[in-house]
């Protein structure tokens, strides 16, 4: 979970961020762990996006 907060919310201040970052792990986790391993990888906070944008607006705004 620490990897998916700053990526979805950005709250805080970027040393809130930081903090967090430094606890990350060196495994990627999805971003919806029921979906399948397909998409990007994002490196800087470990995750797989396996959720297109379109997904993710879509369920923003459900």
């Amino acid at each position: 979970m620490i990897s998916k907060s700053p990526f979805l919310f950005y709250i805080g201040s970027p040393e809130s961020r930081d903090r967090l970052r430094d606890r990350l792990t060196d495994t990627y986790v999805k971003l919806d762990p029921l979906l399948p391993a397909e998409g990007k990888f994002l490196r800087k906070w470990r995750l797989h996006l396996n959720v297109s944008p379109e997904e993710l607006l879509a369920a923003v705004r459900t």
